[in-house]
């Protein structure tokens, strides 16, 4: 058993505290002092020394959210034509969406998953990799390693450039909503379609279905809906093109 006093050494108390101790010991039952033994209940919570502080991914890995370690930039495409411009200038930390469109239109088709390649390694301190047909699993393990991710998505009729930033496993349904950074708006998927109400920056989670069927399963915008609508999902199913960013 540990008394109060010896609790208050360890724990390098003042003399003036040492004394408050052993005036408030010599108040205690003997139910009052058994809290204090080895095991008790005190002496296993409130006496004891605070844990160490935990390692951050060590903390995220246990309540199964991730988020990327790359400061990226929050930005709203300028119009209907610079999606691809617009995510990589949130990448890249640009701020110059319409140079950014200049440069890719100079090269080939601004969407061209090659012609995105070649600008975004234009930026130094920028690590890049390219995978032109990923799995969802591939990308869950991308995004745990805080990797931000650039993707293609039919989310509309000639298809949609979007930023993935994050992920979080979803308990309730056992599947993992995806945090995406929309340069367009929030898209709507029960109802495929995105607002009417024009361009606003959208970050926030994306479901499974969604992802998957606009940017793996969907081979069009109306082949993607009927994807989502049937509510399945293959993790393991390739055909999704990935840029992988992380900064040096």
């Amino acid at each position: 058993m540990i008394s109060l006093r010896q609790y208050a050494i360890h724990t390098s108390e003042e003399p003036h505290q040492l004394a408050f101790w052993d005036a408030l010991e010599a108040r205690l039952t003997p139910e009052q002092r058994a809290l204090y033994a080895d095991g008790g209940e005190l002496r296993e919570g409130v006496w004891k020394k605070p844990p160490q502080e935990r390692p951050a991914d060590e903390v995220r890995a246990e309540v199964n959210e991730w988020k990327t370690k790359v400061k990226a930039l929050k930005l709203s495409q300028p119009d209907v034509f610079t999606c691809q411009a617009a995510c990589i200038a949130m990448a890249v930390r640009d701020p110059d969406i319409r140079d950014i469109r200049r440069r890719l239109t100079s090269i080939g088709t601004a969407g061209d998953p090659a012609v995105m390649a070649r600008v975004i390694k234009g930026y130094d301190g920028v690590a890049h990799a390219y995978t032109s047909n990923a799995s969802l699993d591939e990308v869950y393990q991308w995004l745990k390693a805080g990797e931000l991710l650039i993707t293609h998505g039919w989310f509309t009729g000639s298809g949609h450039v979007i930023v993935l930033d994050g992920l979080m496993r979803d308990h309730k349904s056992d599947r993992y909503l995806i945090n995406v950074a929309d340069p367009w708006s929030e898209f709507f998927a029960p109802a495929w379609k995105y607002p009417a109400s024009g361009v606003k920056f959208h970050d926030g989670f994306y479901t499974e279905p969604c992802i998957y069927a606009a940017c793996v399963a969907g081979a069009s915008v109306s082949d993607a809906r009927n994807v989502y609508r049937s509510g399945k999902v293959d993790r393991s199913r390739k055909g999704m093109w990935v840029h992988r960013i992380t900064t040096l």
